[in-house]
């Protein structure tokens, strides 16, 4: 009975949003991702920017501070033309833009350097993360616990609209990307797969090799550094790293898993602190911390700023502070839940 709620609940919002864009015919928008675009967010974004287009609105993909290096290769290897505005190209278009629409994104600190333009004005959110701030002031908004973004914009548009080829294979990519390649899927994403591939004809082949570049020079030096400088904390059977590099965080952290690591937690310093968090299904199934909805939002309490994300992948942005003092805000929060943690010395 739960369960069934749970599903028509899912479906009414889904239709709801499908009146929703519907009802936004003719009118200016702006589609906005987070920071440093992933696949994900890319796909969303370009996706229901192109269906929009079809029904005489006149849409601007706006990337803050553009695509991550994932995104760039997807750019390449599909031949997907996009347009990256500047903050001062986006205060211009902010002129004229009737709606904001937010994709794959959860809170206003994603939003960088644009996010008081958007604010400002109307705007909805399509997002598959623990719910954030952003719903407060929302239009409208579809937040549902899909596996990613992407899932949801299929799900939408997919009755609206024949999707062509080369859009259903950048919607895979997204898909393909946010469940590190089918690990962390959800109840409806394997006949997400199937209907984008048999139905609209998504390229599977293309779409991962959309996704499987070679790792640069810089990428493979942050991994090998953030082993290097690992804190190893053990609560229990459980073990815990912490490291800092100078960019690559989730990178950084996906290697700590692989290495061992039941959780890890990467944090880089430039203009501020960005803390991104990693955990593997066992671990938060284990102990009920889920990085997006527990751990990240407690240690935002702590660092100021805010964070939010997955169960088992999350991300804080806040003003700057040193290593030392994450590192003790996450043992107070890992005590708070985990009890005794001891660290681990060579």
């Amino acid at each position: 009975m739960l369960l069934e709620r749970h599903l028509n609940a899912k479906l009414e919002s889904i239709e709801k949003t499908k009146a929703f864009l519907l009802g936004l015919r003719s009118q200016v928008i702006g589609i906005v991702t987070h920071k440093n675009a992933d696949p994900d967010a890319l796909a969303s974004a370009i996706t229901l920017g192109s269906f929009l287009k079809n029904v005489k609105c006149k849409v601007f993909n706006i990337f803050p501070q553009g695509l991550n290096k994932a995104s760039k290769n997807v750019v390449e290897t599909l031949g997907i033309e996009i347009g990256l505005y500047t903050v001062h190209e986006t205060r211009i278009l902010d002129q004229v833009i009737d709606h904001y629409i937010l994709v794959d994104t959860s809170s206003p600190e994603q939003l960088g350097d644009i996010r008081d333009y958007v604010l400002s004005k109307e705007y909805s959110v399509i997002d598959h993360h623990k719910p954030g701030t952003l719903l407060v002031g929302a239009k409208h908004y579809v937040v549902t616990n899909h596996s990613s973004t992407s899932e949801i914009i299929y799900l939408v548009l997919k009755d609206l609209w024949h999707i062509p080829s080369n859009y259903a294979t950048l919607l895979l990519s997204g898909i393909l990307y946010d469940t590190r390649f089918l690990i962390h899927v959800d109840q409806d994403v394997f006949r997400i797969i199937n209907e984008l591939i048999n139905i609209f004809k998504a390229d599977y082949a293309r779409a991962r090799r959309a996704l499987r570049k070679e790792r640069d020079l810089s990428e493979r030096i942050a991994r090998l550094k953030g082993a290097k400088r690992m804190t190893i904390l053990r609560a229990g059977k459980y073990l815990v790293a912490y490291t800092n590099v100078g960019a690559y965080e989730s990178s950084v952290a996906n290697s700590l898993i692989e290495l061992g690591a039941d959780a890890a937690f990467v944090s880089s310093t430039n203009r501020y602190t960005r803390v991104s968090g990693r955990a593997r299904k066992e671990f938060i199934e284990e102990t009920g911390l889920s990085l997006g909805a527990v751990l990240m939002p407690e240690l935002a309490k702590i660092l100021g700023g805010e964070g939010g994300g997955h169960d088992t992948a999350a991300l804080l942005e806040s003003p700057r502070h040193s290593t030392d003092y994450i590192l003790t805000a996450l043992h107070r929060i890992l005590h708070k839940y985990l009890g005794r943690i001891d660290f681990l010395r060579e």
